[in-house]
């Protein structure tokens, strides 16, 4: 407020900057009469804004990578709300140490029930950790969580998003490349719409038959000729040509079996209903489906892969944490039961 009386008719970004250069100046008990000797080894104003946060921590430096336009790059971002309830929720069931009535004194015994609160704690050189403080507040607690995001970011926003991933898989309504870009970013939008464009193409290049089987559709045509005009006598002959034919086809290129209906087979009977037909042929004897990818087949491929590469990063920072929780938890309780 009292920047806001001073510097009348500025932007509101000057404000917010000399409010910032003022509140980092006080975290760092800078005293008035040595204020322009600080602010000047700090190199200006606009340094100090880009150089700490206003609770007077020095700002991490800036990634090349610009990240997820939705989630930010967030080791470079500070802890806003939405990240302090997102480490809450994250943090809701679990316990670094859990120290039993009557073993914390009287003061932490008279604390009210579920309630968070924050708390000075020091280790101090024989080992021992001693809590000078604890207080119900709020904003302090908030602001340990701001801090464990700050200095977990990645592994928080990983954790985040897979489980928006599973979310999303475990629905089964259909899947909108619109939907998972809102609740996953760009990144993951960008590799979801490119799945959906290639589910597409793939289903538009199975409508058109491949040159390679021209001539075994012709013989398969000609062989349903003489079925129907003979009532399926004397036709068998005319199949066991055109299924030679293709098995000497998809014997050169095995990959050509996605444009068929059903798979091929040596030992296929040469009639009219186990013949293998194009899978856009409009026979009645061709079956449904076949060798077919769906907009909702690729979309949720996408993900598992996501989720996948997000497991497999935070699998082995699970595994570090873990220890070093269990290495700390071993120290107190050997402390907690000394004392």
């Amino acid at each position: 407020m009292i920047v806001k009386l001073t510097f009348t008719d500025v932007t509101k970004q000057f404000v917010s900057d000399k409010v910032h250069v003022l509140r980092v100046a006080l975290a760092h008990k800078v005293k008035p009469d040595s204020f322009l000797t600080w602010l000047e080894a700090e190199k200006g104003e606009r340094n100090v804004v880009v150089t700490y946060n206003r609770d007077g921590a020095a700002k991490p430096p800036k990634s090349s990578n610009t990240g997820d336009s939705t989630t930010g790059t967030a080791t470079t971002q500070r802890a806003s709300k939405s990240h302090v309830d997102l480490v809450r929720d994250q943090l809701k069931s679990s316990a670094l140490i859990t120290l039993a009535k009557g073993s914390v004194g009287k003061t932490l015994d008279d604390l009210k029930t579920d309630i968070e609160l924050s708390a000075i704690i020091v280790r101090q050189a024989d080992g021992t950790f001693v809590v000078k403080t604890v207080v119900e507040d709020s904003e302090a607690v908030d602001a340990v969580y701001a801090g464990y995001y700050r200095a977990n970011a990645e592994q928080v926003e990983s954790a985040a998003k897979q489980k928006k991933i599973e979310e999303l898989l475990a629905n089964p309504e259909d899947l909108a490349v619109a939907d998972i870009r809102k609740q996953l970013g760009n990144d993951i939008g960008d590799k979801a719409a490119e799945a959906a464009i290639q589910a597409k193409a793939f289903r538009d290049d199975l409508k058109t038959t491949p040159p390679e089987l021209k001539h075994y559709v012709s013989l398969l045509k000609a062989a349903d000729f003489v079925a129907k005009a003979h009532s399926g006598k004397s036709s068998d002959s005319h199949y066991e040509k055109a299924l030679e034919e293709l098995e000497q086809v998809l014997g050169r290129d095995p990959s050509l079996g996605v444009y068929l209906d059903r798979p091929f087979s040596p030992d296929i009977d040469p009639n009219q209903e186990d013949a293998p037909r194009p899978i856009n042929s409009k026979s009645h004897y061709a079956k449904a489906g076949g060798a077919t990818i769906t907009k909702q087949d690729m979309l949720r491929q996408t993900l598992r892969q996501e989720l996948d590469d997000l497991r497999g990063v935070s699998d082995a920072d699970a595994k570090a944490a873990d220890a070093v929780i269990a290495s700390g938890m071993a120290l107190l309780n050997k402390y907690v039961t000394r004392g």
